[in-house]
Parts: C-alpha cells; sequence; structure tokens
C-alpha cells in the first residue's frame, strides 16, 4: 500500500529528509512550531502559465505532490487529490503537483485528458533538492497552515490517508 515502484534520478542521494512525523502523536498539533521544519519557498510556473509561489499560501495546507505521467501510483493517486480539493479547497485546502522528469507536452496532454482540477508545475532540480531529493515518485508533502513540512510519504497511499491528515490540519 505505501510502496512506490517508480525511481527517480537513482544517482542522487537524499541527504537532508523532512520530518516524517507519521507517528499517531495526538498532541502533535499542540508541539511547539520548532518541531517542524519550515517548507522551502519556491517559485514555479504553472504548465497553464501562473505563478505558483509556495508563501502565497500560508494559512492553508497544502499538499504538495511530486509525480510523472510515466507512473502508475503517480497516476493513481491524481483521481483522488481531483476528489479531495474540490471537496476541501474551501476550507482551506491548496493541492500543487509538480512534475519530475518528464515531456511538458505529455504533461499538458495528461492534465486537460484527465481534468487536473489543481494547479501544476514542471519541477526543477533546485526544488527538488530543497525538499530533500526526490528518489522515488510519488512523493508528496503535507504542509501544514504554519508551512511547516508535517508529513512526507513516499509511495502510493489509500485517499483516506490523505483525508483523515487534511481533515486534522484543517482543524488546527
Amino acid at each position: 500500500m505505501g510502496a512506490s515502484c517508480c525511481r527517480h534520478r537513482t544517482t542522487e542521494r537524499a541527504s537532508a529528509q523532512s520530518p516524517d512525523t507519521a507517528s499517531a502523536n495526538p498532541a502533535a498539533s499542540q508541539a511547539p512550531q520548532s518541531k517542524f521544519k519550515p517548507a522551502p519557498d519556491f517559485t514555479l510556473v504553472s504548465i497553464k502559465g501562473d505563478t505558483i509561489r509556495l508563501s502565497d499560501y500560508k494559512g492553508k495546507v497544502i499538499i504538495l505532490d511530486f509525480w510523472a505521467t510515466w507512473c502508475p501510483p503517480c497516476k493513481e493517486e491524481i483521481p483522488h487529490f481531483k476528489s479531495l480539493f474540490a471537496e476541501k479547497a474551501g476550507a482551506g485546502l491548496v493541492i500543487i503537483g509538480i512534475v519530475v522528469n518528464d515531456d511538458v507536452s505529455e504533461v499538458k496532454k495528461f492534465v486537460s485528458k484527465n481534468r487536473v482540477n489543481y494547479p501544476v508545475a514542471m519541477g526543477t532540480p533546485e526544488v527538488e533538492k530543497a525538499y530533500g531529493g526526490i528518489n522515488a515518485i510519488p512523493t508528496t508533502f503535507i504542509i501544514g497552515k504554519d508551512m511547516t513540512v508535517r508529513r512526507k510519504v513516499v509511495g502510493y497511499r489509500e485517499p483516506s490517508f490523505f483525508n483523515k491528515e487534511v481533515e486534522k490540519l484543517l482543524a488546527e
């Protein structure tokens, strides 16, 4: 269930992984802010030409999903993210797709055909490095309203996993 089959940049090593706060610690939302690392800010241009600046979404819960059109588990997550975004955007959820190691024309076709309803941008080596190196996809970061990385998820997860995480962070 949590496995990832898609390798990306296998020659790189992820030396400074962002925190994986996968523990079921009920006091996590009451913990000092220093427990979580700040989400690295970036500015990218979406495939539609819009500027995406992570810091513009302070106060929102953000799902930052690194993916590619050729990755089966990535493609399997897209419909779930579309539904989650449609359901929770009004409550303060933002989803940003960052495509790695892919062709922009293929990405545009995929996004159009699958009616992806959230912003998608082509990734850069600098953004990948800022997030500890993306060695397998999908790799998804869940960022709290305070712009700290709350979870790093490598591989596919069931929709209920993301629903629970988002609900918890929206309630903070």
